[in-house]
């Protein structure tokens, strides 16, 4: 036989979303797809909160690795554009003057440019350009080094070198302004903008 004041008590002790009410026999199938559908939109919900955080997160990455990427660029520019002479100022990422490092003769440009070339302290002749969306760096006409990654776009409307002062010999000291607007990111949720610049004088005394 079966013991009915148990199976009430079992009945009362359970909650109301095992057993019904009525029957204590389950689930009806509304029940069942009102439940399937609720646990649908919860997971819905967890799933587009982690997705958000795991772009979040790649974007702040590429940031990152771009930001450290420009630094670098400029860095080295900055140094070795410091301790050179000679500025030569190209209009266009061809300009470069012919010759050897001593035969460079210095050319400023107040509207910019997207090159310059100098002598270097090595005596080496030495050029910086933007070029298809990166920062290359020329040795002697010979050795092209691309100093940014490949998922950083230098733009070549706004990046340009200005060169203010080259042909002021005992005059006053050149300086050179560079000036760089770059897009970091494959797609557009990683994208992010960067405007840089700095400003470098010629370390060596202008004689």
């Amino acid at each position: 036989m079966i013991n009915k004041s148990k199976n009430k008590n079992f009945a009362g002790s359970c909650p109301w979303f095992f057993v019904r009410a009525d029957e204590g026999k389950g689930f009806t199938l509304v029940e069942m797809i009102v439940a399937v559908g609720l646990f649908i939109v919860v997971v819905t919900l967890i799933l587009t909160s982690v997705l958000g955080v795991i772009d979040f997160q790649r974007k702040a990455v590429a940031v990152q690795n771009a930001q450290n990427n420009l630094n670098f660029a400029l860095e080295i520019a900055s140094k070795e554009i410091r301790t050179g002479f000679n500025y030569y100022c190209g209009f266009s990422a061809f300009d470069i003057p012919a010759g050897g490092a001593i035969d460079i003769i210095p050319r400023s440009c107040s509207g910019g440019g997207a090159a310059i070339t100098f002598t270097n302290y090595k005596l080496d002749k030495i050029t910086y350009r933007f070029l298809s969306g990166r920062i290359e760096r020329i040795v002697n006409d010979l050795q092209i080094l691309v100093l940014t990654s490949n998922n950083v776009d230098i733009d070549p409307d706004i990046s340009k070198f200005f060169v203010i002062g080259a042909e002021d010999i005992g005059v006053s000291q050149p300086r050179v302004t560079i000036v760089l607007k770059a897009t970091s990111g494959y797609k557009d949720k990683t994208k992010e903008i960067f405007n840089l610049q700095t400003t470098i004088s010629q370390l060596l005394i202008n004689k």
